[in-house]
């Protein structure tokens, strides 16, 4: 049985609630566990971006807890979104 797409997203909705409430904890990877077919997969990468995408909608630093985190699955020349103020 394929996993649909509200599965993925709850998924990942429910991870990086997990990432952001444990930001003192330095995470190191998430994976995501498919009991269906016994398959694993590494989605730090995927998390690691949406965290960079929510705090760049917010106009917030990415906080101490998750840096090692990002700089490990983005990396540090990541590139942000800028704003240009409309007048």
């Amino acid at each position: 049985m394929d996993k649909s797409p509200g599965d993925s997203l709850l998924f990942k909705q429910s991870a990086l609630r997990g990432v952001s409430y444990a930001l003192t904890s330095d995470p190191l990877r998430v994976v995501m566990f498919n009991p269906e077919t016994n398959r694993a997969e590494n989605v730090s990468h995927a998390i690691a971006q949406e965290i960079l995408r929510r705090l760049d909608l917010e106009a917030r630093c990415v906080p101490s807890g998750l840096e090692d985190f990002i700089d490990r699955h983005v990396g540090k020349d990541r590139q942000l979104t800028l704003r240009l103020a409309l007048t």
